[in-house]
């Protein structure tokens, strides 16, 4: 029973899901299981599907640029592009060693399609946000990559320095084998660092899997560019593997991209916001940290010969590292100056409304009311700002009750909703509410109170009563 449950399951699987899935599971297998099967073989068929995999993930994700709009579909033609130019660099490697039956010569035409995925899908990560992306938010999302980059490149010339003053292999046998590592992790950290909450929720799945399969392949070739630098030809099994599957996460990405509303009107789930709050506090402090431990672990590796490439990347660093805090600074502005304009078209609209309205802090101060509820408590203008959203409770218990719910509101973030109950006047009279709640973020996804609709519903209570 179970069996056939399972058999017509997998059978309700578009086709070319199941065959990536298949072909995915197979190259783990011949890779990774001690199967006495023949090394050309093994070689032959890594070649073929890593060659079929970037083709096919290039086509789903063409085909799903085509069913999105704006900055999606933007978004989805440089991902496209980044595969569709990896299968290209997979075609100079399969003349060479399907065909020719040798390796093509390092670095080749195949090493530069490889590279140039990794900032084609950079720019897809950063025109996947759903906002139009202006000339100074292009400029700040260049220098936040920047500083990730040069980051980088300057931990591994560091480690890397007794290798280049040698210069026991040419400059561009180093430059090339360190771009796989410098130009995919760039790509990784960034997309993982992207403030997701600005995604809807079946977009943001979507921006997992990309970000898991950049990763893949992050792992996969730094391990193949190190051992090139090593002078050691050989890589795991697992690296023929990830070369595989790493493109597997991305189409299923695009899929799920496909089967998405792309209206944007999803909420953000709960956990990205939460990620991304921390994300976005912790990004520039530990890429400082890891450069410090490097620099730190690695002096001894600078000598008077290389401090001038050393003086220069810390220079281009810094620069780099300056626009992106002033970009940063220019970004708040323009978000502080969007939010003016619309609090005061927003407030001009709720005064007009006959149903309170009242903001709070992340510490329950009331931060704003209407006119309206300042009516429903009977209270003077201006009195309940930096009052305590539970000081209208009707006696301690409710009191003690209604910050406690507070306070399990911030700490499980659970789904907004509504609640009924009495609450004291400042005439001293009582009134009968109905709060209708939702969280309020910043414009960096981070919560920083709670805003509530308030009905005053003592009237109807009555005549259901009578």
């Amino acid at each position: 029973m179970h069996h056939s449950l399972s058999v017509k399951a997998v059978s309700k699987l578009p086709v070319d899901q199941l065959l990536i899935s298949l072909f995915a599971i197979v190259a783990i297998l011949i890779n990774l299981l001690p199967l006495n099967i023949p090394t050309a073989f093994k070689s032959s068929w890594n070649d073929v599907s890593w060659t079929l995999f970037s083709l096919a993930t290039a086509l789903k994700s063409f085909q799903t640029a085509h069913t999105c709009t704006g900055n999606r579909k933007r978004a989805w033609h440089y991902i496209a592009s980044g595969c569709l130019i990896w299968f290209l660099g997979m075609l100079v490697w399969d003349y060479h060693h399907l065909l020719q039956n040798t390796y093509p010569p390092y670095p080749s035409l195949a090493d530069v399609g490889y590279l140039i995925m990794a900032p084609l899908i950079t720019m897809g990560i950063i025109h996947f946000r759903q906002e139009a992306l202006t000339t100074s938010a292009m400029l700040y999302q260049i220098t936040r990559i920047g500083v990730v980059f040069f980051t980088l490149l300057i931990i591994h010339f560091v480690i890397y320095s007794p290798l280049i003053e040698k210069q026991a292999i040419s400059n561009l046998y180093i430059v090339i084998s360190l771009s796989y590592p410098l130009l995919f992790f760039t790509s990784f950290i960034h997309a993982f660092s992207d403030t997701w909450y600005r995604y809807d929720k079946k977009s943001q799945q979507s921006v997992l899997l990309i970000v898991i399969g950049i990763l893949i392949h992050a792992l996969s070739n730094a391990e193949y560019a190190y051992s090139l630098l090593a002078l050691d030809y050989y890589t795991s099994g697992y690296v023929d593997v990830a070369w595989t599957v790493g493109f597997v996460p991305i189409y299923f990405a695009a899929i799920l991209q496909q089967k998405s509303s792309g209206n944007g009107k999803e909420k953000p789930h709960t956990l990205f916001i939460k990620l991304s709050e921390y994300i976005n506090k912790s990004y520039l402090p530990l890429l400082l940290l890891a450069l410090s431990i490097s620099l730190l672990l690695n002096r001894d590796h600078i000598n008077p010969e290389l401090n001038d490439g050393f003086t220069l990347l810390i220079s281009i660093f810094t620069v780099i590292l300056v626009g992106y805090i002033w970009t940063s600074e220019q970004k708040e502005r323009s978000f502080d100056n969007q939010l003016y304009a619309k609090d005061l078209i927003h407030n001009s609209l709720i005064e007009a409304i006959p149903y309170g309205i009242q903001e709070c802090d992340l510490n329950g101060n009331i931060i704003y009311c209407n006119e309206a509820m300042y009516d429903i408590l009977a209270a003077p203008p201006g009195s309940l700002i930096r009052r305590k959203i539970w000081d209208c409770a009707v006696n301690k218990e409710q009191k003690n009750r209604w910050r406690a719910s507070f306070k399990k509101i911030l700490d499980e973030r659970p789904k907004p909703g509504n609640f009924k109950g009495p609450s004291l006047r400042d005439d001293g009279s009582l009134v009968l509410l109905k709060t209708d709640w939702n969280y309020r973020y910043n414009t960096k996804g981070e919560l920083n109170g709670i805003v509530a609709v308030v009905t005053d519903i003592t009237e109807q209570k009555q005549n259901e009563n009578k």
